[in-house]
């Protein structure tokens, strides 16, 4: 896995930087995804992996291709040499392939449990709530030319929680290491590499939570939109748990 990963995200790291956290992301866990789905003859499981970074990667560059202030800003990310960028990617790499371990271990063993079909189907829902939130804020902010005004959105996904795009890539990776838990057995490999990767997308989301919450209360704190918003949708992250 470590090196589908890395044969993906080496190359889009080296022609952008920022791309080993973007679009190389995506599109490594679409690779791994689908080279298990041809090794172990497909299943549900690499379907939602094959889904989730092949619409994430397709979205983050189409948007990095149509918003010019995102151009502007990954190319302004461009710090290291090119060369110097290879062992940063290759590390990079290894953490998205902790990311989607659960799945190899539990196309390893196919067991029928019943725990492996609700983890599928909660990283299913996972994926299809983040699909929905990032285009819900990609249209929503399309065309604004004021980057200080509050446009949303504020409906649908956005009703469920503040951040439902982070939210849903909590589940999605839950939903993997759920499926993968009844194969791990005694594994240790099994366990310490799959709870890293979901420990480490979860940090990261809920950091990254904090870190919007408290900039877009300093931009937009104080216009009726927003206000009214943060009044009504009272979780940031994760639905009953208020900030």
């Amino acid at each position: 896995l470590w090196a589908i990963a890395t044969a993906v995200v080496i190359p889009l790291t080296i022609y952008r930087q920022a791309y080993s956290f973007s679009v190389g992301y995506g599109f490594s866990v679409m690779a791994m995804g689908l080279c298990m789905f041809q090794v172990f003859g497909g299943g549900p499981l690499p379907m939602a992996a094959i889904f989730y970074g092949l619409r994430l990667g397709t979205f983050l560059m189409v948007r990095n291709i149509t918003i010019k202030e995102k151009a502007e800003a990954n190319k302004s990310r461009d710090k290291l040499p090119r060369l110097k960028r290879i062992p940063f990617a290759t590390n990079i790499s290894l953490f998205y392939a902790f990311l989607v371990t659960p799945i190899l271990y539990a196309l390893r063993s196919a067991k029928k449990n019943p725990i492996v079909k609700a983890g599928t189907a909660v990283a299913w829902m996972g994926a299809l709530l983040e699909a929905i939130a990032d285009h819900q804020k990609f249209w929503a902010k399309r065309g604004n030319t004021d980057g200080n005004k509050f446009v949303g959105p504020t409906g649908l996904t956005y009703q469920i929680s503040r951040h439902p795009n982070y939210l849903g890539e909590i589940l999605f990776y839950f939903g993997l290491f759920m499926a993968g838990a009844p194969s791990f057995g005694k594994s240790a490999i099994a366990w310490v590499c799959s709870f890293l990767g979901f420990f480490g997308i979860f940090t990261l989301m809920t950091n990254s939570t904090k870190r919007l919450e408290k900039a877009q209360a300093e931009k937009y704190g104080g216009q009726e939109k927003y206000d009214d918003w943060i009044a009504q949708v009272k979780y940031p992250l994760f639905p009953f748990i208020s900030g």
